[in-house]
C-alpha cells in the first residue's frame, strides 16, 4: 500500500496540534487486543496492532472479530499481551483519525493504519499511545518484534 507524502504531512499536522507530545511505553505494560490471533505465528510485524492498555476495555472490539461477515477465517480471538521492552512513543493526546482516515484514506482503516505506521517508522516511534479518543488505545509498530503473547481466549 502507497503512503503518500500528504498523508505523512497531515499526521504530522494532527501530532503537532495535539501537543507534539512523546512518552515512553514501558517494558511489562499489559495490552488486549480482540481479533484474530491465535498464536503468536499469526503477529504480523508488518502491520500496526491496535490495542488498549485498559482492562476494563479488554473485549470491547469482540463484537467485531466475532461478526466478520466471512472475511477473516481464523477464530475470533481476545489476546493478552505484554510489551517486551521499552518503547519510543508518540502521544497523540486523544486525537481522533476520523477525519484523516475520510479525507486521506478513502475511508480505509488498512489504508489509515499503513500510513501511521510509515509516519512512525519516518520518526523513529515504536509505538502510539493516547489516540481516537482515549487515553488507553495503544498502536504498536511491530507488534510480534515487541510483544509477547501471554494469553489468547476463543470468543
Amino acid at each position: 500500500m502507497k503512503v503518500t507524502p500528504r498523508q505523512l504531512l497531515a499526521l504530522t499536522e494532527i501530532w503537532k496540534t495535539n501537543g507534539s507530545r512523546t512518552c515512553v511505553l514501558p517494558e511489562g505494560t499489559p495490552l488486549w487486543h480482540c481479533g484474530h490471533i491465535p498464536s503468536p505465528a499469526e503477529v504480523d510485524d508488518f502491520e500496526m496492532l491496535w490495542t488498549t492498555r485498559d482492562a476494563l476495555k479488554s473485549e470491547d472490539y469482540a463484537g467485531v472479530a466475532r461478526n466478520t461477515d466471512g472475511r477473516d477465517l481464523r477464530a475470533a480471538t481476545r489476546v493478552d499481551l505484554l510489551v517486551s521492552n521499552d518503547l519510543a512513543a508518540a502521544d497523540f493526546n486523544k486525537a481522533s483519525l476520523q477525519d484523516f482516515t475520510i479525507a486521506l484514506c478513502d475511508c480505509r482503516h488498512d489504508t489509515m493504519k499503513a500510513a501511521l505506521r510509515a509516519w512512525c517508522i519516518e520518526y523513529g516511534f515504536e509505538a502510539i499511545v493516547s489516540i481516537n479518543g482515549g487515553n488507553d488505545e495503544v498502536a504498536i509498530v511491530q507488534p510480534r518484534t515487541h510483544l509477547t503473547i501471554v494469553t489468547t481466549t476463543s470468543l
